[in-house]
């Protein structure tokens, strides 16, 4: 549960740049996939919410990152269709 901190912190080291990232919210700065969107790595977030990371916000709003908010449940189900090799 939770998310790969040492995966983020060397994806961030590396300098990955335009990065799409699924998950269930954005995280807080600096923590999770927030260091990746500190960082500048993401390009696009497909995510239920980003109201707990002012920095995905203020991305979002200046064009930086391409946020799609999905509904939990739609996510949820996007994902697991997407685990079993279904296309939307």
């Amino acid at each position: 549960v939770g998310s790969p901190h040492r995966l983020i912190d060397a994806i961030v080291e590396a300098g990955l740049k335009d990065l799409m990232v699924v998950a269930n919210d954005c995280a807080r700065p600096g923590y999770g996939i927030g260091k990746l969107v500190t960082a500048g790595c993401v390009s696009r977030a497909i995510v239920s919410h980003i109201g707990l990371n002012p920095e995905c916000q203020a991305k979002m709003i200046a064009g930086e990152i391409a946020v799609e908010l999905v509904p939990q449940g739609t996510l949820v189900e996007r994902i697991r269709a997407g685990g079993v090799g279904l296309v939307n």
